[in-house]
């Protein structure tokens, strides 16, 4: 079995794949803006919590729908891997 790398969005990678995928691990994540800088409800920004959903929760969705033909012909799995950061909720 071959294992590949890959950075999503880039399509050239996702045209190169095989026609059957018996394993995909889909493993995204970002933390935001510099933790030192502080996550508080007041010092966080709109647009940096849009990249960080947009890249931990939107983009699983993105890479699942992307390879779900092919890992379905190969009857295989879609193993999501998440951390806290790919849940959305907001500390008080």
């Amino acid at each position: 079995p071959e294992m590949r790398r890959m950075h999503y969005p880039e399509t050239t990678e996702l045209e190169q794949l095989p026609d059957r995928l018996g394993l995909v691990i889909n493993n995204a994540g970002l933390y935001g803006p510099v933790k030192a800088a502080g996550q508080s409800l007041d010092k966080i920004r709109p647009e940096d919590m849009m990249k960080v959903f947009d890249t931990n929760c939107v983009g699983a969705l993105r890479v699942i729908q992307s390879v779900k033909n092919s890992v379905i012909k190969a009857r295989g799995t879609i193993a999501n891997v998440s951390s806290r950061m790919g849940s959305s909720y907001v500390l008080f």
